[in-house]
């Protein structure tokens, strides 16, 4: 059929074939059983002109074609006329509204339905045009084809678009397409659709119902309706799912809250979920936690948290931070309305104090009907039903932002500062203006820094990972994320880290970045298991149930946070101009490498008091590799080891005095971690001596600094660990290769054959408080003829 409309005017004009569809019906007696064409109260009939070409199916077809008008105040009579039905004239406007060149698709998909049902065109035919009339649309005409044997499809011509339907009476199955091009929303059609098609043969039978909802055509892009984000993208617009039910969608005077229920067969299924409410003693029943829907909440369109990934979301945002901090009191929330990250923070018991900021008193309050799980403390030892209760908490309904600008902001400081500062809000990736209030706002991002204690840290979620095929973040869609990075370096941050999760329930990983006000802190910050594993043991509070607190945090997990994913050591690197420590993410195949075997050990051309050192058996090229093959044999003294010898030999225990030497003999120090930390060669690079007044050959070039220009006084800069450095700020090229920065050496000049390998030991000193006495040290055995650590040590022993 064709149906042609006049959009000038916005008027339709109908040519009424009165005496031919009056002979149609006679000769067709089926049509007398279809329901009548009743125009939606208060709409006048539209004037069409309609026109059809068809194959003779007059005897199988059944079609109706005319629609009347439904007075408010008169009753159509039996046979579907109506008295005093008025058709639209020339002069009546249809509707002011714009129609675009888009419309709404919705599909739908039920299964398990009654087969005489789905056989019925008379019965079909009434739950369409019931459907149609709920939905205030206008249907201007329908038909139906019964097929043999069985078997019925629709289709209605409605002023707006179609609405069509396709039946498999003997499966049960019925397949329903409706299309507008409208501005009225088709998602609330759904509960009739199921109500008025889902017939099943036995009342206590439900219907499996599938849809999508679809955007079709072309929009403005200013418009950005919210089915273009994540609620229309990968929920409302997919058929995969075979559960959608919608449970709350309001709009609050801040936002737009969206919460459905969803069961994906990849996850879980609809029968599984039936027989979970059942008490029938199978597993299902048994735990039906196990198969619940999954729940989705949509803030704006752009999902925020599911009930599948919520623990590992928000265990993942707060307890890295909180961990880092030897004894964290007073955290503060910006944002985290679903009161999920309030629950994290109150499993510590060292928090005295937790303020959850949200401006938005409605989203806590939907938060709390329909997603009570996120709040629910009542299973902590000494906490609340709901964590807002908890005599540790403070609920406050105002902007954040605000709430730190007038307390911390500039020229403003309040006595109580917080340990912690975690702020749950938008995604830096979201197109929406408060994002630069939020990533981009010096003012705000000082007082959080103000805001904080001396070893406290700031942790934020940073949204998606990057890609290898994005550009520089700057550039791109994430340059909210490289623009926070720069904030928080400028305000003097002195540690930043960036880390991800996976199971979070979002496409990819989802990112977190927390920053310390103090280089210390690193030390906390990469812990061992056991060291982590202890503190929660001792931290973490204790569950009525018996059962642990963390769902997916633990000692291993925060071991795989310490060190950030490539793709953010890709998008690193592809910084203008490309940062030092790009250039060296492992071993180049192009550099030659001199093995280890063209290394002899002899005694040090350096003399006696220098003991052994290292020679060439042949010429080495500049840039060369030293024994690359053997860099992985280096032995680590991390903190927690350095520190427990240290302490034995402070204390007489005489067995241990060896290692002590060893350490401090042969290896270089660094505070990379936070703490003093030993690296030694577990090869003959070990014996590899310095290289006095500058003469060395191996290794990086640090300075110009050597044992006679360097002042006793202060170290420089560039060789302290503990010192703040741009450079390894925020660097996670260094952070994912720092055994190769810390082993790997390379000749800095070409190497004769018999020559020895030096290197400068100014760089292995690493601690402040051990220059004056290093430098002393390397001064005497340059100058003095003074011993080294360790032939003093094997002189003592002998």
């Amino acid at each position: 059929s064709i149906t042609s409309i006049n959009s000038r005017s916005k008027s339709l004009f109908l040519v009424e074939q009165q005496q031919q569809q009056t002979q149609q019906q006679t000769q067709n007696p089926n049509n007398h059983h279809l329901p009548p064409l009743l125009a939606t109260n208060g709409k006048p009939v539209p004037r069409t002109i309609y026109t059809s070409k068809n194959f003779d199916t007059s005897k199988t077809a059944t079609t109706s074609l005319l629609i009347q008008r439904n007075q408010d105040d008169q009753q159509c009579l039996a046979d579907g006329t109506c008295p005093q039905s008025r058709h639209l004239t020339q002069t009546d406007n249809v509707s002011d509204e714009e129609y675009l060149p888009a419309g709404q698709h919705l599909l739908v998909d039920m299964d398990g339905l009654d087969p005489a049902f789905l056989n019925s065109e008379h019965r079909l035919a009434h739950a369409m045009v019931t459907v149609v009339q709920e939905a205030n649309l206008t249907l201007l005409s329908y038909h139906c084809h019964k097929m043999v044997p069985d078997g019925v499809s629709c289709v209605g011509v409605l002023l707006e678009s179609h609405i069509s339907f396709h039946t498999w009476p003997k499966p049960g199955v019925i397949t329903i397409d409706l299309f507008t091009c409208g501005s009225n929303p088709l998602i609330p059609v759904v509960p009739s659709i199921q109500r008025l098609f889902g017939i099943t043969s036995h009342p206590h039978i439900e219907p499996v119902i599938i849809w999508a909802h679809k955007l079709r055509g072309f929009r403005p892009t200013a418009s950005s309706p919210l089915e273009l984000f994540d609620l229309g993208l990968s929920m409302l617009g997919v058929m995969t799912m075979q559960y959608k039910k919608k449970l709350v969608s309001v709009h609050t005077p801040f936002q737009r809250i969206d919460v459905y229920d969803v069961i994906q067969e990849r996850f879980n299924s609809v029968p599984e979920f039936k027989q979970s409410l059942s008490n029938d003693g199978s597993y299902q029943s048994t735990y039906p936690q196990f198969f619940r829907p999954d729940r989705i909440i949509f803030l704006d369109g752009v999902m925020q948290s599911r009930s599948l990934g919520e623990h590992a979301y928000h265990e993942a945002l707060v307890h890295p931070a909180l961990f880092a901090h030897p004894n964290p009191k007073r955290a503060a929330i910006i944002g985290g309305g679903e009161g999920a990250t309030l629950r994290e923070v109150l499993k510590h018991n060292t928090i005295q104090k937790a303020i959850m900021i949200d401006i938005d008193e409605q989203m806590v309050s939907l938060s709390r009907q329909y997603l009570p799980e996120w709040s629910d403390c009542s299973d902590l030892i000494g906490s609340a039903k709901w964590c807002g209760d908890d005599p540790r908490a403070e609920v406050r309904y105002e902007d954040g932002l605000a709430y730190f600008i007038d307390r911390y902001g500039e020229d403003k400081q309040e006595d109580e500062l917080f340990d912690t500062i975690i702020v749950d809000a938008l995604d830096p990736q979201d197109e929406v203006e408060f994002c630069d209030a939020l990533y981009n706002n010096g003012q705000f991002l000082g007082s959080l820094f103000h805001g904080l204690s001396d070893n406290g840290a700031l942790v934020i979620q940073v949204g998606e990972s990057p890609h290898p095929s994005d550009p520089p973040e700057l550039m791109g869609r994430h340059k909210n994320r490289a623009i926070l990075i720069q904030h928080l370096t400028d305000l003097g941050f002195e540690s930043l880290h960036i880390y991800g999760e996976d199971h979070s329930g979002f496409t990819g990983p989802w990112n977190y970045l927390v920053a310390f006000k103090s280089h210390s802190q690193r030390r906390n910050w990469f812990r061992n298991e056991a060291e982590i594993n202890l503190d929660i043991h001792k931290r973490i509070r204790k569950t009525h149930s018996g059962e642990p607190p963390l769902v997916y945090f633990d000692s291993a997990t925060m071991v795989l946070y310490q060190i950030p994913s490539k793709p953010f050591q890709t998008a690193y690197c592809k910084s203008d101009p490309t940062p030092a420590a790009c250039n060296e993410l492992g071993l180049n195949p192009i550099i030659p490498n001199v093995r280890g075997s063209l290394l002899d050990v002899k005694d040090s051309t350096l003399g006696k008091q220098a003991g052994r050192g290292i020679f060439s058996k042949s010429d080495i090229l500049s840039g060369s590799y030293i024994a690359a093959e053997l860099s992985p044999q280096a032995l680590h003294f991390p903190p927690p080891t350095f520190d427990l010898i240290e302490t034995f030999v402070e204390n007489d225990e005489s067995d241990l005095e060896c290692f002590s030497y060893y350490m401090h003999g042969y290896g270089f120090q660094m505070r990379h971690r936070g703490a003093r930390e030993v690296y030694v060669d577990g090869s003959i690079l070990t014996f590899m001596n310095h290289g006095c007044n500058g003469t060395h050959n191996v290794g990086e070039t640090i300075g110009n600094w050597t044992e006679s220009s360097a002042s006793l006084e202060s170290m420089p800069q560039e060789l302290d660990g503990t010192a703040r450095s741009n450079d390894y700020l925020f660097n996670p090229a260094f952070e994912r290769h720092i055994r190769y920065h810390v082993l790997l050496d390379q000749a800095r000049r070409d190497i004769k054959t018999g020559e020895e390998l030096m290197v400068n030991y100014l760089g292995y000193i690493g601690d402040p408080k051990d220059w004056e006495y290093d430098i002393k040290h390397l001064l005497s055995q340059c100058y003095d003829g003074g011993l080294g650590d360790v032939s003093e040590y094997e002189d003592d022993s002998s």
